[in-house]
């Protein structure tokens, strides 16, 4: 039987998009600005089911010994090396079986004079184990990233925090839960395994890890970053969520009752840039729906505050510009107002709650 094998794999998750449908749309579909067409483009209506996706995006990719080595020994921290090597042993392990199982199937054509020729059950049987194991080098980190959609499901945290609620960020096992399926949506997108990849390289390059290399017996001509980059995914999002948790981190709701709503897009959770930085493990905004956005960090700050239009415009350019392709919004002349700066390239991002205090609603505006 042909494995399940998900071509068609999200790197944003769709759940979350669904605060931004339009009104009344049928057809389930939110305005986009697509940014590679600056100069002349305009939003238009996409299916959010058809947007932020590649095929095969999650495939694991065969590596060899330096890149192994490179990636646990000069990228991950000590306390995570065994676990991770355990981690990509395991997974490598089904890109070894498949060789000899294509290889079986080539010597049974060889044995029969055909594919054809082969009997059936034989033949049933070799495509059912090249099946499972194409599947599982498909599908397992798309599978993880499910698993992590589906604790969201089951606490109901978006739809909580669009009612206003963030309650849950106090009980200690779903608080953990939580930050990490926050940091998976920022480490999980395009943009983001591409600068790792990026970054990655260049770093090769420095006479600091060349010596490193040197000392760990690793060729860094024959360490491919591409092929790592769901393993930084993985140990970003673990790594970065425990130092939040671990530093009692705080998430401030940001409610938006301006004319101007939040947007998203292709990388919805972002990091700041700027003073905020030095706080542990970073200061991540994550807008929750056109009126709620989250901002968590490990500074001592209001659960709940209410924006003003000027910091909504703050938090709206840094998605605008932080995205990778694709921005959206439920209004079409709400991403309109964003364009013109991004010509002007990423600006140093100030956080414009860094310095604000509690307000009233009535205080807001």
């Amino acid at each position: 039987m042909k494995g399940k094998i998900k071509e068609q794999q999200h790197y944003v998750w769709r759940h979350y998009l669904e605060s931004w449908i339009v009104d009344g749309d049928k057809k389930k579909r939110l305005w986009c600005y697509e940014k590679h067409r600056v100069f002349g483009g305009n939003p238009s209506l996409r299916p959010h089911k058809k947007i932020n996706r590649d095929k095969y995006f999650y495939e694991i990719k065969s590596l060899n010994r330096d890149e192994i080595e490179y990636f646990i020994r000069l990228c991950t921290p000590p306390i995570y090396q065994e676990m991770m090597r355990c981690y990509i042993e395991q997974q490598q392990g089904h890109i070894k079986i498949a060789d000899p199982v294509n290889w079986v199937k080539d010597c049974l054509a060889k044995q029969f004079g055909d594919y054809d020729n082969i009997p059936k059950e034989l033949l049933n049987q070799a495509n059912d184990i090249s099946n499972k194991v194409n599947e599982h080098i498909k599908n397992t980190f798309e599978n993880e990233h499910e698993k992590i959609e589906k604790n969201a499901l089951k606490y109901k945290w978006l739809d909580k925090l669009r009612s206003g609620c963030s309650d849950f960020f106090c009980l200690d096992d779903e608080r953990y839960l939580f930050l990490q399926f926050v940091l998976t949506q920022h480490f999980r997108t395009e943009i983001s395994r591409e600068t790792f990849s990026t970054t990655h390289r260049g770093r090769l390059d420095s006479p600091k890890s060349i010596a490193l290399l040197s000392e760990n017996q690793i060729d860094p001509q024959k360490v491919n970053t591409n092929n790592l980059t769901n393993y930084f995914t993985m140990l970003y999002s673990l790594c970065i969520a425990e130092i939040l948790y671990k530093s009692k981190a705080n998430l401030t709701l940001n409610i938006n009752e301006t004319n101007v709503p939040f947007i998203t897009s292709d990388h919805p959770v972002v990091g700041w840039k700027g003073p905020i930085r030095e706080a542990p493990g970073g200061t991540f905004y994550y807008p929750i729906s056109p009126d709620t956005a989250i901002i968590i960090n490990c500074k001592n700050k209001p659960n709940k505050i209410l924006v003003c239009e000027q910091e909504v415009d703050v938090y709206n350019q840094a998605i605008f510009d932080l995205a990778h392709k694709n921005v959206f919004s439920d209004t079409a002349n709400i991403l309109e107002k964003y364009i013109p700066k991004s010509n002007q390239g990423i600006a140093e991002i100030k956080h414009p709650v860094a310095n604000s205090h509690e307000r009233g609603r009535s205080g807001g505006h």
